[in-house]
C-alpha cells in the first residue's frame, strides 16, 4: 500500500515520521538546565511563540533581525552558514517542509505518495505559483532544480542526499516523479528538512544571469523577495505581493542587520531598535532573560559543540594523537559547566542527545589526562618534544572563543602547547569548505543542527563538499547508506549506533558538549514558530505595535 501525506486532508505519512524525544534524558549538573529544558518542551509542543490569543494578525511593519556575522553569498546550493540558510528560507520554498513537530509536511508539493517498493516518490504540486521573476513554477522547474543540484559544478552541499535518485521526470505539468536506484526510507524527511529541504529556485534566473549576479540576487517562490544587500551592514527583503499562500505574509519587509559586538546586540534589542536576535551565546542569555520586554527561546539539543580535528595531516593523522586530544584529554563536563554556563550537556557522540538515532557514548571517552599523556608519549610527544598546533574558531558567538580557551588550558595540563586564532565567519568558512579547505589543525564551532544521524552525512561522508575532518574513509559512506536502507525504526537505530561508534573509534568527529540554540525577541513579535536552527519561517509573523 502506498504511503501518502495530504496537505488538505491531513493524513499522516508513515515513512520517516517521528516526534521529538523527551527533553533532559541525561542528568547534568546545574539547575539552570532544568529550567531551560522546561522552556524547550513548552516551545516545541505549543509550537508558536508570542501567540496573541483572540487577536487578529496585523499587516505591515518591518521586522529587524540581528545576525552577528555577514554572509558570503546567496546560492542555495553552496553558500555556507546558518545565517544565509535562515535568509534564503524566506525567499524560497521547499518541495516539502517541516511541521511544528519536525515531521515532513506539504509545501510546494501539496501531497506525495511512495510506491510499495520504496523506489518511486510522486509529488503533486501546487498550481499557479510564480517565481519572483514572474515565471511559472511547475514540474519542469522541479526537474531542473534536481539536475542543477547534482551537477558537480554547482558544488551543492546536499548533493550526497540525492545520490540514490536515478532521475526526476515530469508526469504532467503539476506532477513530478522521483525514481530511486534503491529504497530510501528517510526520503520524505530529506526533501522536507535536510538543510533547506529540496529548495526551489528560478531556472530562468539562473540561465539569464551571470554566475556572480545569480549568487547575489536570489529568486525563489517564497513570501519575501530580495531587495538589497549592503555587505557587513544589512540585507533587506520585501513582501512578495503575489505569494501563492493567500493573505501571507503579514510583514512589509524584513531587515537582517549585522551587529558584530554582542553587547551592541543586547543594547539594541533592549532599546527596541531591533526586534530579534537570531543566535545568542549563553552569556547573552543570562543578561536578556531578566528583561521583561524580551523573550529568550531555546530548543532541543540537536546541535553539537565540536572541537573537530583535521585527520589527514600531522599531527592528527595519527589516531593516538587524536584520541589523546579528542577523547581522553578533553574534560567535557567542565566545558558544559563553565564555557556553556550550565546550559548545555557534555557530549561524546557525534550528534546531539535529541537527534533521532542518538546513542550515549560518554563512557567510551572519560576524562583521563594520564592516559592522554601516555598516548602522546607513544606517538613521540613529551616535554622535550611537545605537541604544538593552532585551534581555529570564528567570531560568530563568544562561546566559541570561551570553549577554545578552556580547551587550551586543559591541553596545557597534558604538556600540549596551543594557540588560538579567531577569524571572522566568512574567512573561517574558507578553511572549512572553501579555498583553504583542510588547511587547519583543530576547529571549534557548533555543527550542525540535524534531524537524524543520517542527516549528518553531508558534513562527514568521505568526498562530501562539507566533510569537515577531511577523512577519506569510504566505510563511513557505506554505514550511512545502511541507515537509509533500513525499513524500520529499530533497524535504523541499530545502524545509527554502528556508525556513531565507528566515527568515535576513529575520531573523525569530536563533540565536546551540546550547543542549545538561543534566540531573543521583543514581546511585540507575534506568531513566531520556534524550530531552533532547523527552520526559520517568517511568513506568519506579525508585529503587535
Amino acid at each position: 500500500m502506498a504511503r501518502v501525506q495530504c496537505g488538505r486532508c491531513g493524513a499522516a505519512h508513515s515513512a520517516g515520521m517521528w516526534l521529538p524525544s523527551s527533553v533532559g534524558r541525561d542528568d547534568m549538573r546545574g539547575s539552570s538546565l532544568v529550567r531551560h529544558s522546561l522552556v524547550i518542551a513548552i516551545g516545541i509542543w505549543l509550537g508558536v511563540v508570542g501567540l496573541a490569543l483572540g487577536a487578529s494578525p496585523k499587516r505591515g511593519g518591518t521586522l529587524t533581525v540581528v545576525h552577528g556575522v555577514d554572509i558570503s553569498h546567496f546560492d542555495v546550493q553552496s553558500a555556507p552558514g546558518y545565517e544565509v540558510i535562515w535568509i534564503n528560507m524566506n525567499i524560497h520554498n521547499s518541495l516539502l517542509t517541516l511541521d511544528k513537530d519536525l515531521n515532513p509536511a506539504p509545501e510546494l508539493a501539496k501531497k506525495w505518495e511512495a510506491s510499495p517498493d520504496g523506489l518511486i516518490y510522486t509529488f503533486y504540486l501546487e498550481e499557479g505559483v510564480k517565481f519572483h521573476d514572474g515565471t511559472d513554477f511547475d514540474a519542469e522547474a522541479v526537474q531542473w532544480n534536481f539536475e542543477h543540484l547534482i551537477d558537480p559544478k554547482a558544488r551543492s552541499a546536499v548533493r550526497g542526499f540525492y545520490a540514490d535518485v536515478e532521475r526526476v521526470e515530469p508526469v504532467d505539468r503539476y506532477t513530478v516523479r522521483f525514481v530511486l536506484k534503491e529504497p530510501n526510507y528517510l526520503f520524505p524527511l530529506v526533501v522536507a528538512g535536510y538543510r533547506y529541504g529540496f529548495v526551489i529556485s528560478s531556472p530562468t534566473a539562473f540561465k539569464t544571469m551571470s554566475e556572480q549576479e545569480y549568487r547575489m540576487k536570489p529568486v525563489g517562490t517564497g513570501p519575501f523577495k530580495f531587495q538589497e544587500w549592503v555587505p557587513n551592514d544589512h540585507i533587506t527583503l520585501v513582501r512578495n505581493e503575489q505569494y501563492w499562500k493567500q493573505g501571507l505574509p503579514y510583514l512589509d519587509r524584513v531587515v537582517f542587520k549585522v551587529l558584530n559586538d554582542p553587547m551592541t546586540q543586547v543594547t539594541a534589542i533592549r532599546a527596541g531598535e531591533v526586534d530579534m536576535l537570531n543566535s545568542l551565546s549563553p552569556d547573552l542569555v543570562r543578561v536578556l532573560e531578566r528583561d521583561r520586554n524580551v523573550t529568550v527561546l531555546s530548543g532541543l539539543h540537536t546541535t553539537p559543540m565540536v572541537a573537530t580535528l583535521q585527520v589527514t595531516r600531522p599531527p592528527f593523522n595519527d589516531l593516538r594523537v587524536r584520541k589523546a586530544i579528542g577523547c581522553y584529554g578533553t574534560d567535557r563536563y567542565e566545558i558544559a559547566e563553565k564555557a556553556q554556563l550550565g546550559l548545555a550537556k557534555p557530549l561524546v557522540s557525534m550528534t546531539g542527545v535529541d537527534v533521532k538515532g542518538y546513542v550515549d557514548l560518554t563512557s567510551l571517552c572519560p576524562y583521563d589526562p594520564e592516559k592522554a599523556r601516555a598516548l602522546l608519549k607513544e606517538a613521540g610527544y613529551d616535554e622535550r618534544n611537545p605537541l604544538r598546533y593552532t585551534i581555529l574558531t570564528n567570531n560568530e558567538k563568544q562561546v566559541f572563543a570561551n570553549v577554545a580557551a578552556l580547551l587550551k588550558e586543559q591541553y596545557k595540563k597534558l604538556g600540549v602547547e596551543t594557540k588560538i586564532e579567531i577569524q571572522d565567519k566568512v574567512t573561517w568558512m574558507t578553511y572549512m569548505v572553501g579555498k583553504n579547505r583542510c588547511q587547519w589543525d583543530q576547529t571549534v564551532e557548533d555543527l550542525a543542527s540535524i534531524l537524524t544521524v543520517h542527516h549528518n552525512s553531508y558534513i562527514s561522508e568521505a568526498g562530501a563538499a562539507f566533510n569537515l575532518s577531511c577523512h577519506e574513509d569510504k566505510k563511513v559512506n557505506e554505514l550511512y547508506r545502511q541507515i537509509k536502507l533500513a525499513p524500520t525504526e529499530a533497524e535504523r537505530q541499530q545502524r545509527s549506533e554502528e556508525l556513531l561508534r565507528y566515527m568515535l573509534d576513529n575520531m573523525y568527529w569530536v563533540s565536546v558538549s551540546t550547543s542549545p540554540h538561543f534566540k531573543a525577541l521583543r514581546k511585540h513579535v507575534k506568531d513566531f514558530v520556534y524550530q531552533g536552527e532547523l527552520r526559520f519561517a517568517l511568513e506568519k509573523v506579525w508585529l503587535d505595535k
